[in-house]
């Protein structure tokens, strides 16, 4: 072992030069390291390596061998030397190995001779198909329709674009907060709350699921449908919760005044300012 003669003069971070004592690499170490391993190593003639692999060749655990590939050196343990006759440095030097030599082997008359084998001694079940068949009603193809899927009528997402049915009015999504009044289903607690006051005040209305403005967003026709209409008025309200206001809000109030006809727009925080709805309710009305 290569240690200069005035290590003790060295400080504990100092390094080291030293050699490797089975591949002969020259390779530094600090002085702290290489004195804790002659301690630790004094039974082994204070042995000291350049790697982990050196050491564990030198120890036996691993075995040096040749990439079959490349024919660089490859450290491999020793309970995978025994595994196999040919050893790799990488998974590509593997893959470039194998893959001829097993296209070499796999002839197509083995193809056939295992492919007859398989069909003998092996046998898939059947699997049973327990839905139907129905035809698009776009472009008339038969389509196979599973038990979790009875309702579809087309084919595909396409044909489903083509339909001209497609769309109309829709309830609104929060669940949570549809409710009833008077038998008439209403799409929030707020639309309820409007109605009651329109009860109160005697004015007559109805809550909109058939009448549709059309308007533009983002190059689409899209249709509108007002939450209610107040008849004697001649007059559509919207009613909108703070959290609810999309940006094409305003294309949709738009396309009620393009085709001549009066809207107002309510948000449902004011509700509360009973006097102040109906004065908005009188003053739009009255609007020529």
């Amino acid at each position: 072992m290569n240690i200069i003669s005035d290590i003790a003069k060295l400080k504990s971070h100092d390094l080291v030069e030293l050699k490797c004592e089975r591949c002969e690499k020259q390779f530094f170490s600090k002085k702290r390291i290489v004195l804790d391993k002659r301690r630790i190593l004094k039974s082994k003639n204070h042995m000291l390596f350049c790697s982990r692999g050196c050491l564990e060749i030198h120890s036996g655990n691993r075995i040096l061998c040749k990439c079959a590939q490349c024919d660089k050196d490859v450290c491999k343990p020793l309970k995978d030397f025994k595994k196999s006759s040919n050893h790799f440095c990488t998974s590509s030097c593997a893959a470039k190995f194998n893959i001829p030599r097993r296209e070499s082997i796999w002839t197509p008359e083995l193809r056939n001779k295992m492919s007859a084998y398989a069909k003998k001694n092996y046998t898939q079940p059947i699997h049973i198909k327990t839905g139907t068949y129905k035809t698009c009603l776009i472009c008339d193809k038969e389509f196979y329709c599973s038990p979790s899927s009875s309702q579809r009528k087309f084919c595909s997402l396409p044909c489903s674009y083509k339909n001209p049915n497609l769309g109309g009015y829709r309830e609104n999504s929060t669940r949570l907060h549809r409710c009833f009044y008077n038998g008439i289903k209403m799409d929030s607690g707020s639309e309820a709350q409007f109605a009651e006051l329109l009860d109160d005040n005697n004015i007559k209305w109805s809550k909109n699921t058939t009448t549709f403005f059309h308007y533009i967003y983002r190059g689409k026709n899209k249709k509108y449908y007002p939450d209610f209409y107040l008849e004697d008025l001649k007059l559509w309200v919207e009613i909108k919760g703070k959290f609810y206001i999309e940006d094409w809000l305003p294309n949709k109030i738009q396309s009620v005044k393009d085709d001549n006809q009066k809207i107002i727009l309510i948000d449902s925080d004011h509700l509360k300012h009973k006097e102040e709805i109906l004065r908005r309710i009188s003053t739009e009305s009255s609007r020529i």
